[in-house]
């Protein structure tokens, strides 16, 4: 009796109630990033690399050139490299910051729209671990740092690979929102990027400058 009777109401337990708690929720990933099924295709060379060291001293600093060059051609490159490693950064701390008073970023966020922050999504432990190893990373290289205030904040998304890693992105859709659209964009940056798709990219973050955001935007 007591049975049909829980049967005919919509009960629900304190385990159903904490499962469904650390259920995830389902995004929509194109509307975060349109481009995302773009980045998981991945450029293969069109030829066999040969692997040279460039730091006898460190074996894990290393370069790809093609195997099928003449001995002449590979001994002048593999001369050059080594006479111009100091280029190269291997490491994302390495990554040298452009001062503020030369060029620094700022959104441009609309004065009318209202302040947005978005509710707390729990993770369960498994994306949670990649989460806050992914957060210590970024801390170290200084691409980030805590934020004290409620404004603005926004869950973070993660996203299995194909290799079995997390992809960490965050739901910026109430940001981008409050952004309005450039009237004039830069014109056919994915078409460039795509017609790439073929060549060999050499993996360093040589020369590339990190551009910091604008103090006062900061506050």
């Amino acid at each position: 009796m007591l049975q049909e009777e829980l049967d005919g109401q919509n009960y629900s337990s304190p385990f159903h109630e904490l499962a469904e708690l650390n259920k995830e929720p389902e995004e929509d990933l194109g509307l975060l990033d349109p481009m995302l099924d773009h980045y998981e295709r991945k450029a293969e060379p069109v030829e066999e690399l040969e692997l040279i060291e460039v730091d006898p001293s460190q074996p894990e600093k290393f370069l790809h050139i093609r195997k099928e060059l003449n001995e002449l051609m590979k001994s002048q490159l593999t001369t050059f490299l080594k006479s111009n490693v100091d280029i190269f950064t291997w490491e994302h701390s390495d990554i040298e910051g452009i001062d503020p008073k030369v060029a620094c970023h700022r959104l441009n966020t609309s004065l009318d729209v209202k302040l947005k922050q978005q509710r707390r999504r729990p993770l369960n432990p498994e994306r949670y671990k990649a989460l806050a190893k992914e957060v210590d990373k970024l801390l170290k290289c200084s691409f980030i740092r805590e934020s004290l205030y409620p404004l603005w904040v926004a869950n973070p998304v993660l996203v299995k690979k194909s290799n079995g890693t997390w992809r960490v992105c965050i739901n910026f859709t109430d940001l981008n929102k409050a952004c309005p659209k450039d009237n004039f964009p830069l014109p056919r940056i994915d078409q460039m990027v795509e017609c790439h798709d073929w060549t060999r990219t050499v993996k360093f973050y040589g020369r590339i400058f990190r551009i910091q955001p604008n103090p006062n935007a900061q506050k």
